[in-house]
């Protein structure tokens, strides 16, 4: 199919949005995010990560005649998150995402030496002062040398500062691989299944909840109308 085809049949396309479920899990080494993608390749997926520090996961596959599935999701990161260390793996339905997390490194501690203290003071003789005149200016200007070139060697950033900052500035495509195991009814069942375990939880506590205040407000009611009751 030549270009103009394609472009035109993409115009003509109608697309169905589609919100996949995905579950963060956590560590102090890295943040593992998995979605469920049912129905989707690995060629028709896209992962990025944004100059806002996002992770963007967008992708769509046709349904029928010119209708279309699409989504696109995205997932603020962390201060601490390692974006040129993220991998992506998509096996069966499920696509796993890791964040690792920058590890800070130790600096050693700095181990002063002694200071010795003289009480007593030897008069110096006023030739040897005027003597060490010329060498204490040198020192001085030696050392305001010294700072400027500090300040101009801190001001300017160097070669791969910079490419660390335009690379933050930019959003870049993430690679991920495939498996070669197949997706099946029975796997993406047990994929929404394992999802579904925490909001299944989450649901059957606030029916606990709720049935618990109800009964107490029964009971609460039942009491007084026995009090009343009562001559």
């Amino acid at each position: 199919m030549d270009p103009k085809a394609q472009s035109a049949a993409a115009a003509n396309r109608v697309y169905e949005d589609f919100v996949p479920p995905s579950d963060w899990s956590r560590n102090e080494a890295n943040d593992k995010l998995v979605v469920v993608l049912p129905g989707f390749r690995k060629e028709q997926l896209k992962i990025q990560v944004t100059s806002n520090n996002a992770l963007r996961i967008s992708g769509e596959r046709p349904l029928r005649d010119n209708i279309w599935s699409r989504f696109t999701k995205e997932f603020p990161l962390s201060s601490e998150s390692n974006t040129e260390g993220i991998s992506a793996r998509f096996e069966g339905v499920r696509l796993t995402v890791m964040v690792p997390k920058m590890i800070p490194k130790a600096e050693p501690p700095t181990m002063e030496a002694p200071t010795q203290k003289t009480d007593q003071k030897v008069p110096s003789s006023p030739r040897k002062d005027k003597e060490t005149e010329p060498a204490d200016a040198k020192e001085t200007q030696k050392k305001m040398r010294t700072s400027e070139l500090d300040e101009g060697s801190i001001s300017k950033p160097s070669e791969v500062q910079r490419g660390k900052i335009l690379r933050r500035l930019k959003t870049r495509v993430v690679d991920f691989t495939q498996s070669v195991k197949p997706s099946g009814d029975k796997e993406e069942e047990e994929a929404l299944g394992d999802l579904d375990k925490g909001s299944w939880k989450l649901k059957n506590l606030i029916n606990l909840i709720v049935a618990t205040v109800l009964l107490v407000l029964v009971l609460g009611l039942f009491a007084k109308n026995i009090i009343k009751s009562a001559p």
